[in-house]
């Protein structure tokens, strides 16, 4: 039994205390912690000096809270995958920059604080502080987190002192003139009028002939692009959510505070926080209504996660367990196993809703090996083993050879498609040396140039334009060219195209007039984040920050 915990004791552990906590804000904590003091007690360095356990854990909670008032929400897994964010990393950064606040001798006053705070919890129509909000955060948020008002008041602390160490270090930054900024802004606001001729592949499809050697040599130099890669099969019981919503139903009842803690809540998020598919603020009622299902399904998801706990532990405790155990326990608790379709790393199961670990966690099963831990799904928790694995293979030419006709149909088409182009570009460059204006080369080489929607450097989409032309590759390809002297070739998506510019035409003097104090004022805090963000690149190489590896590093590694 030890052995067994030993082996799984991370979602066991995680299971049993998912199970006591008597809340649905889910908790989220870094592996390192106050209580998980490593056996030399190393908690890593900065500028030689050693850093202590609480200033690591300090960092992590601090990380935490950052990204929280920037994203709105606690960096649970999918928030913290859908924004990019490594806590690690995050609380790595965030000791070398409260080591650097020291340094500088930054000290942030009451009254910086407390202006931070107020802006941070300020009515968002009204623009004034909500005391109640605050409140209200320090009482249920946080304790939730595990953390209280004094981690609440050393992160306010230090982001102010952050924000100054910030300006301190790139003030560089702040010395754009207002002359340079107007360079500047009418460059980027300067309207481009513009032509293109799109050369499709669809066009030159009928034109490719298919020749039976050519299309097996195609099959053979393309032969890693249609190998099938490894792929595996599990088998797996699903613990539903819906199953459990009684007993969510039956802890609901218990608890005795239940309406004033959504009643709070819904206070803490603001009446704004939720709305309908429509984008449209929902009426109190339903917010709560919104409130107390999202609380349900997480107690049901509660009573799931602890129903696949006590069956994996009774599936680990079988000695030598094999996939077939996994069907003999389904049967004695009347459960039912099902297999998945065989699926690749990158594509995962179409059959059920999971999330990537669970891919990840199935390739790296083996048949010594066969279970690996519940995992959380999008209907419930899935308690899963490996049922067969399937080597990467080559699939035979006559097997794919429709597919393999179509690609070789399609990739002649692109080449013809941007040969043509090319050829046109050339004839049109030589032709306008000699004069002839672009609507004149078009006519002799019998193609219909379309005009293109106005656009300026700083435009980031252009509404009405071609589908078959990428808008960001046009704007930066012609944002040097000469206006009816120049053509210039880029790829399409399904082609090529040749682009002339017609016309450049100034920015608007009132336009000028109005924007340049705020664009002033955007390009300096632009140039103020890019010379910290060099400084603390090369900052970090001096003070040789080094801090103890946690099982999220470890992760990342792999």
């Amino acid at each position: 039994m030890f052995a067994v915990l030993r082996r799984h004791q991370k979602w066991f552990w995680a299971a049993i205390i998912a199970v006591v906590i008597p809340s649905f804000v889910v908790f989220f904590s870094p592996d390192v912690g106050r209580g998980s003091r490593g056996g030399n007690g190393d908690y890593g360095s900065v500028y030689g000096r050693p850093i202590t356990q609480n200033e690591i854990y300090d960092a992590y909670k601090e990380a935490q809270l950052a990204f929280l008032f920037n994203y709105g929400s606690w960096p649970g897994r999918d928030e913290a995958n859908r924004f990019g964010f490594d806590l690690d990393q995050q609380s790595r950064t965030r000791v070398l920059l409260t080591e650097e606040v020291k340094r500088f001798g930054i000290h942030s006053s009451e009254e910086a604080a407390a202006k931070w705070v107020a802006n941070a919890f300020r009515d968002r129509r009204q623009g004034v502080f909500r005391p109640e909000s605050y409140d209200q955060f320090v009482r249920q948020m946080l304790p939730e987190q595990r953390m209280s008002e004094m981690d609440m008041e050393r992160f306010v602390a230090n982001q102010v002192s952050i924000q100054h160490l910030i300006s301190l270090v790139g003030i560089n930054g702040t010395l754009v003139t207002p002359k340079e900024a107007e360079v500047l802004y009418r460059r980027e606001h300067e309207q481009l009028e513009a032509e293109a001729v799109i050369f499709s592949a669809t066009n030159y499809l009928a034109t490719i002939k298919i020749e039976t050697n050519d299309l097996a040599q195609f099959y053979t130099n393309r032969m890693a692009v249609y190998a099938i890669p490894d792929r595996v099969q599990v088998r797996y019981v699903l613990f539903n959510v819906t199953n459990f919503m009684t007993e969510a139903d039956e802890t609901i009842a218990k608890e005795t505070n239940f309406s004033r803690r959504i009643d709070e809540i819904y206070q803490a998020r603001g009446a704004s926080y939720y709305v309908d598919t429509n984008g449209a603020v929902m009426a109190e009622a339903a917010a709560k209504a919104k409130i107390k299902e999202e609380a349900r399904r997480e107690f049901a998801l509660l009573a799931a996660k602890k129903k696949a706990s006590a069956f994996a532990v009774d599936l680990f405790n079988v000695k030598n367990a094999m996939i077939d155990e996994l069907n003999k326990l389904a049967a004695t608790n009347k459960l039912t196993v099902q297999t998945t379709e065989p699926f690749t790393a990158n594509d995962g199961p179409v059959s059920i809703k999971v999330f990537a670990n669970f891919t990840k966690a199935a390739f790296a099963l083996t048949t010594e090996e066969p279970f690996a831990q519940p995992m959380d799904g999008e209907e419930g928790v899935f308690v899963f083993g490996l049922d067969k694995k399937l080597p990467k293979e080559n699939p035979p030419f006559e097997a794919i050879k429709l597919r393999v006709t179509e690609d070789y149909r399609r990739v002649q088409s692109m080449t013809a498609a941007r040969k043509a182009a090319t050829d046109f570009m050339q004839k049109a460059t030589n032709f306008l040396a000699q004069g002839k204006t672009f609507t004149n080369i078009c006519e002799l080489e019998k193609v219909v140039p379309i005009a293109l929607p106005a656009f300026s450097l700083s435009s980031r989409d252009l509404p009405g334009l071609d589908s078959r032309l990428d808008f960001s590759s046009l704007r930066d390809q012609m944002a040097n060219l000469q206006p009816g002297k120049a053509v210039y070739l880029y790829s399409s998506r399904d082609g090529g195209a040749v682009a002339y510019l017609r016309n450049r035409v100034p920015a608007k003097e009132d336009d000028v007039k109005k924007d340049l104090p705020d664009y002033l004022k955007s390009l300096r805090q632009n140039r103020v984040s890019e010379a910290f963000n060099e400084w603390l690149s090369r900052e970090t190489q001096v003070a040789q920050l080094t801090l103890p590896e946690t099982k999220n590093s470890k992760n990342a590694k792999k």
